[in-house]
Formats: structure tokens, C-alpha cells, sequence
């Protein structure tokens, strides 16, 4: 990939602490009680790392010599993060800074099977105030000019409507990576984020929910181009030619 070729990310940028469990948590959690769920478990530390998923994407890309170009809320104590960015050659200048709260953090535990339990605080990013509006669209269109695309990836669910919008305004390409956050939209405002996407990023979960979340029948002329990517899983193909099949029957991939 050439450095000249910008791609704009739209995406969460969050400390992590990611913590490992020995054991199995279905040992813990019973289904017939969960009701009454009150369990603990014990891990071995909880090392600090840097993520996010924009975060993520952006210095990726940039290993692979792209030149991303990322967008979101971040809060007062980014200083550390943004040192690292940096040092790793990715550009904070197009970032909104909120000096009243935190940046996003998330902790995120794994058992011995590789089922993941995670909390996330959206923290700078939890409230999108008219005035970040306003500040996070202006940061859009510095950000913008000259990118061949957009990745818009989980964050606050107004932000990821308004990064939608701005593509659709401005023409730009975007591909749509719901995430963790899939199951938070509502079927017309899936259709809305879907509707002229260049593509859509799932999981084998996600795109379940995708599935769930769209449940009726879609008109074939609302996204003609779209082209799904997802993890791949055991029913993925099953999973990915039901949701081509909604959206124009294009082609997928799996990976």
C-alpha cells in the first residue's frame, strides 16, 4: 500500500486492560440461574494496552504504509496514547479533544476456551453533545479531502450516524463495521447505515444480528454494490449468502 493513499477511520480510541481466565466461565455462569447471576473471577494482572477500534485500524494501515486518517472524541488523559500514535507514525491531528472527561476504556476478560466477556466506558465519547457535533464534522472535513475511502468502525452510535451522513454527502466510499455494536441499531436505522455502504465488516455473531435486526425482506435497489466481509466461522458462507441475497446479491469474502 502507497503512503499517499489516505483512507479515512472513523472508530473508538480506548485503554484497554485485557485479562486472561484459566478456567472455563461456563462453569460459573449456571442458565438456569441466571437471575440470581453474581460471579467472580480471578485473573493475573491486567496489563494496559493501547485500542480502540478505529485506533486499531489506524495504526495497521499504517504499518502497511497507508496513510489513515482518524476521527473521534478522546478525552483528558490522551497525552499517553498520543505519544505512542505518534511514535508509531499515525496523525492525531484530526482528533477531538474533550477536556471534561476521560478517553474510552475497556476491560476485556477471555477463559480458556477463548469466550470473551468485555465492559466498555465510552468515557469523551459517551455524549455527543451539539458541540462535539459540530467539532467532530469539522474534523471530518479536514480529515477528508484526497482519502479514497472511509472505515467507519464501532463508537458512539450518533457519531457513527453522523460519519454515515458525511460520506453520503460528500460522496466518499465507506465501508460499515457495526462491531460489538450491532445489536444498538434499530432496523431503519441498519437500512440507513447499510444503504449505500461500499461494504459491510462482520463477525459470524454480528452478522446474526444483522440478520435478526433486518428480518424482513429488502428491496434489491437499496445497495446494489454492497459486499460483505466477515470472520470466517462455521456458518459463514450459509450466514453471508443469506445477507448478500438482502442487499443485491453481490460477492463476498471470508476470511
Amino acid at each position: 500500500m502507497r503512503g499517499d493513499k489516505k483512507i479515512l477511520i472513523i472508530g473508538s480510541v480506548a485503554y484497554d486492560r485485557l485479562m486472561r481466565y484459566e478456567g472455563e466461565f461456563s462453569t460459573a455462569i449456571l442458565p438456569e440461574h441466571l437471575n440470581a447471576l453474581s460471579v467472580s473471577f480471578v485473573v493475573d494482572g491486567s496489563p494496559l494496552n493501547f485500542g480502540g477500534c478505529g485506533a486499531n485500524i489506524a495504526f495497521h494501515l499504517k504499518q502497511l504504509g497507508g496513510a489513515p486518517a482518524l476521527v473521534e472524541i478522546v478525552g483528558n488523559d490522551f497525552d499517553l496514547y498520543e505519544r505512542w500514535l505518534k511514535k508509531h507514525g499515525v496523525q492525531t491531528v484530526f482528533l477531538v479533544r474533550d477536556e471534561n472527561s476521560h478517553t474510552a476504556c475497556a476491560s476485556i476478560i477471555t477463559d480458556s476456551t477463548a469466550r470473551q466477556i468485555a465492559f466498555f466506558d465510552r468515557g469523551a465519547g459517551a455524549h455527543f453533545s451539539a458541540e462535539k457535533r459540530e467539532r467532530f464534522v469539522e474534523r471530518l472535513g479536514a480529515a477528508a479531502p484526497g482519502a479514497l475511502f472511509a472505515i467507519i468502525s464501532p463508537t458512539n452510535a450518533d457519531a457513527v450516524k453522523c460519519a454515515v451522513s458525511f460520506c453520503k454527502e460528500n460522496q466518499i466510499p465507506y465501508f460499515f463495521d457495526p462491531g460489538q455494536n450491532a445489536h444498538t441499531f434499530s432496523r431503519d436505522e441498519l437500512l440507513t447505515l447499510l444503504t449505500g455502504a461500499f461494504g459491510l465488516f462482520v463477525n459470524e455473531n454480528e452478522t446474526s444480528l444483522v440478520l435478526k435486526t433486518l428480518a424482513l425482506p429488502i428491496e434489491k435497489s437499496q445497495s446494489e454494490n454492497l459486499r460483505a466481509f466477515i470472520e470466517r466461522g462455521e456458518e459463514s458462507a450459509d450466514l453471508l449468502e443469506q445477507i448478500n441475497a438482502m442487499f443485491g446479491y453481490g460477492d463476498y469474502d471470508e476470511f
